[in-house]
């Protein structure tokens, strides 16, 4: 009697395992299809959508109303090391790049990964005019760009200040803003580490904003301030409304 139990239980066992790999293959493949892209990025994006729902369980609340084409700066707040693959998990059918440290565009396989999805290396001096011109080509050309707009990832109860780059480059590409605010997950110290913690991450997306009005030939350092401040005071408040519909 044991000897076919056990081995009912391993075709059982079996099965299921069949199963589950070719469910994991169809949901890889509906996102492959899914996103239009070119082929590589389209393997990162349903890479990332799969692993961010997997090991950070992240949800959007709400839909995403980052338009399906035209330059679209989508500016979010900074709480770890793993935002860029949940802007990236939340967004629909279009890959956001992102200005990422130069450091981080170096290293031989995660710098491979970096410059194929077209992120942007940048120097954290603050002070890269090539950087600058590079997101700018970027974006002209209709391309949709992650930016993190209080600049570095912001520690347990530390309020930072907006940086004007995501401001000065929507201004000076006439593309829309759209900002987004990521909540529920955990700080530590170090990136790598981040990559590996378990988190219930949500994103929340809020209505586009035409920067346009304020936007001319020379736009004054003031404008650009006032601007940004209010920028993170809506994605702000986009944490506030989650807090308050829970």
């Amino acid at each position: 009697m044991v000897g076919p139990m056990l081995a009912d239980a391993s075709a059982m066992l079996l099965t299921l395992g069949v199963l589950a790999l070719a469910a994991g293959a169809a949901g890889f493949g509906w996102l492959m299809y899914k996103c239009p892209s070119p082929w590589p990025v389209t393997l990162y994006w349903a890479a990332t959508c799969l692993y961010c729902k997997a090991v950070f369980r992240v949800r959007r609340i709400g839909p995403s109303p980052v338009p399906a084409s035209g330059p679209v700066v989508v500016v979010a707040n900074h709480t770890s090391a793993i935002d860029p693959l949940l802007l990236v998990a939340c967004i629909p059918q279009r890959v956001p790049a992102f200005l990422v440290a130069q450091e981080f565009s170096d290293p031989p396989i995660f710098g491979r990964v970096v410059k194929a999805v077209d992120c942007i290396p940048v120097r954290r001096d603050g002070q890269d005019s090539t950087a600058t011109r590079a997101a700018l080509r970027f974006l002209k050309s209709g391309r949709l760009l992650g930016i993190f707009i209080e600049g570095r990832i912001a520690r347990p109860g530390e309020v930072l200040e907006a940086k004007d780059g995501a401001v000065m480059l929507a201004l000076h590409s006439q593309a829309l803003v759209v900002p987004a605010h990521i909540s529920g997950t955990r700080w530590v110290p170090g990136v790598l580490a981040a990559f590996f913690l378990p988190q219930n991450a949500r994103v929340r997306f809020g209505e586009p904003i035409d920067l346009r009005a304020w936007a001319g030939p020379h736009p004054d350092k003031e404008t650009v301030a006032r601007v940004s401040e209010r920028l993170l005071e809506r994605i702000r408040e986009l944490g506030q409304q989650g807090k308050v519909r829970k």
